[in-house]
């Protein structure tokens, strides 16, 4: 029996209709923060005219996907929508022959964690493929640096940048990374799942009056990886040995996120090479002590979901490399604060005041440094280097724009003790 041969989609209808399709039992809330990724996306002018085309296309279909439900249709119902065959009820497939630039978007968005599918081969539309992908959209969810309410779109492909990306061997990977302006030395270390681009609004910011060092992590990105258990220890000591490598001897930091924890510890493993620190969302210890529970149960449960995949031999995504970021998540750091309590380098702590760090936990860092600052953004949550990024980099250009001191209000009312 002779058989049509599929209609492949059109690059600005595949993917959103991919999504639409297999999201069939997510909810609205997050539905939206899906097609939300799509829309703030950092992307080059032409994707971004893809996306735009995208959020349209898919903004009708929605709505279709709304009223079928609503007439009880939505079970093994397929919407007819453009660019796709149909087979049998019981056996509906989506077909995706070449690369889809939305789908290019959606990397950027997700962090770049080791996408490596740039081809969508053929899948079988049923139920259990429905949750396959819903745990898929999860996990890129999860595994990114957060789904940032406000981007800026750069000319400078942060991140992807031919002209300048370079990679160095260092502790049996190769670590990729970008360099851009002139004069003291920052490091800009990206939060879990991140990658160069997850800093742009920082190197765009701070190129102009710093040399900025800005990599992929390990295991992140570009960077490669080994077989080896993933902790922030490895991934702190591969940062110091890019530094050697550039002859860099010290350099500010900002960290945010994973980024901070690292900062952290280069701060206690490789003291000298710390001139000051600003941290974002860091903790020192990974259960509920120092993180919201909920936060805690969201990565377990997540976790979980990874398993099933890993244990069914799932090749939809690489799973496995997920596991070592959600074991980082929820498993690390252990930070003793005798540790923190030896950090010489001036440092600002910083989080929002919803974050997905306990505000108590950020004033327990705080006040076991040495030398510190804090500041806990008023209506901040945990992406405030992203959200709102005028306001952190301002914060931290504050900090390191002068020698590090301390204002004391006993001292401004000259009491003595």
């Amino acid at each position: 029996m002779r058989r049509n041969k599929p209609t492949p989609f059109k690059p600005e209808e595949c993917l959103i209709e991919y999504m639409l399709n297999k999201l069939v039992d997510a909810d609205t809330a997050s539905f939206t923060k899906i097609m939300e990724a799509f829309a703030l996306t950092k992307v080059t002018e032409g994707e971004k005219a893809i996306g735009s085309a995208a959020i349209q296309t898919a903004s009708g279909f929605y709505k279709q996907y709304l009223y079928q439900r609503s007439r009880n249709r939505s079970g093994d119902h397929c919407l007819k929508c453009r660019g796709f065959k149909t087979g049998g009820r019981k056996n509906r497939s989506i077909v995706m022959g070449y690369k889809c630039s939305v789908f290019a978007a959606f990397q950027s968005i997700a962090s770049n964690l080791l996408f490596t599918i740039k081809n969508f081969k053929l899948l079988i539309y049923n139920k259990t493929n429905m949750k396959k992908i819903i745990s898929f959209a999860l996990t890129c969810l999860i595994t990114q640096t957060g789904i940032a309410q406000e981007q800026k779109i750069f000319t400078t492909p942060y991140g992807n940048n031919i002209s300048v990306g370079k990679y160095a061997s260092v502790n049996g990977i190769n670590m990729y990374y970008e360099i851009y302006g002139e004069g003291m030395p920052m490091v800009l270390v990206h939060g879990n799942g991140g990658n160069v681009a997850s800093m742009a609004n920082q190197i765009e910011y701070f190129k102009s009056k710093y040399k900025i060092i800005v990599a992929d992590s390990r295991a992140q990105g570009k960077s490669s990886d080994t077989k080896n258990l993933l902790t922030y220890e490895q991934i702190t000591d591969d940062w110091a040995a890019l530094l050697d490598q550039l002859h860099i001897d010290s350099a500010y930091f900002i960290g945010w996120s994973d980024g901070g924890i690292e900062s952290l510890l280069m701060a206690i493993r490789h003291p000298n090479k710390v001139k000051m620190m600003a941290i974002m969302g860091a903790n020192l210890q990974p259960d509920s002590s120092a993180v919201y529970g909920w936060a805690v149960r969201w990565v377990k449960n997540l976790d979980s979901l990874n398993n099933v995949r890993i244990a069914k031999k799932d090749t939809l995504y690489n799973y496995v490399q997920a596991k070592k970021m959600f074991n980082l998540l929820g498993q690390q750091p252990h930070i003793p604060l005798a540790a923190v309590q030896k950090i010489k380098a001036p440092t600002l702590v910083m989080s929002g005041d919803k974050d997905v760090i306990k505000e108590a936990h950020t004033l327990q860092i705080y006040q076991n440094l040495q030398k510190a600052w804090l500041c806990i953004f008023p209506g901040g949550t945990h992406m405030m280097p992203e959200t709102d990024p005028d306001l952190f980099n301002a914060t931290v250009e504050k900090f390191f724009s002068k020698p590090y001191y301390r204002p004391d209000t006993k001292t401004v009312f000259g009491i003595k003790d």
